[in-house]
């Protein structure tokens, strides 16, 4: 195990199945990530709309800048996240955040939630600042999306000062399960300066 510090992962999850006796979480992978990989992660179980805003906003605060990647794991339609019967738009969401994600990285492991245009992809980017929006455009399998989420992580984590090169690089090695979870990654440009 290596000894550098990655930047870490803020994990948000929601139920997944109404039925108790079928646990399925993604708390497992991060730690995993954590104790293999020395990936930090802090996470928290959403049950309502109310607590996804109350951690979303203690996320956004200085003292968690070290955990720039933030993981939104729940049920998901385009353009929107889903907590039981409540759901959470991608606008609500930027409303939420106002301009505070600067840094940090939004990955929604969730269903279908940018099926949507790039260029809505790109507004919210930029309505939340953030370096990069990461999802899926598909309706995905839990334990397929989750191996890939250690790649992802993984891969964000060691370019973190670079996601054009994580994108680059997921998209090189993973092709053909980047474009069956159809994975969109949309993140800021820098303009070169000389």
């Amino acid at each position: 195990m290596s000894n550098k510090r990655w930047p870490g992962v803020f994990a948000f999850e929601g139920d997944w199945n109404s039925n108790l006796k079928k646990p399925q979480s993604v708390r497992p992978l991060v730690k995993f990530l954590e104790e293999s990989h020395n990936i930090r992660s802090i996470y928290k179980d959403v049950g309502t709309r109310e607590e996804l805003f109350l951690y979303l906003n203690r996320w956004l605060q200085r003292r968690y800048k070290e955990y720039p990647i933030g993981m939104f794991a729940f049920h998901g339609t385009a353009g929107a996240l889903h907590l039981g019967r409540q759901k959470v738009t991608l606008d609500e969401l930027a409303a939420e955040i106002n301009g505070q994600a600067t840094g940090r990285i939004l990955y929604f492991g969730s269903c279908d939630t940018l099926k949507i245009p790039d260029q809505e992809i790109e507004r919210f980017r930029r309505a939340t600042r953030a370096r990069a929006v990461v999802g899926y455009t598909k309706s995905v399998d839990f334990l397929e999306s989750a191996a890939f989420e250690l790649l992802l992580i993984d891969s964000l984590s060691t370019f973190d000062d670079s996601p054009s090169r994580a994108k680059k690089q997921l998209l090189s090695d993973y092709p053909n399960l980047t474009q069956r979870l159809g994975l969109k990654f949309i993140h800021a440009t820098r303009t070169k300066t000389t």
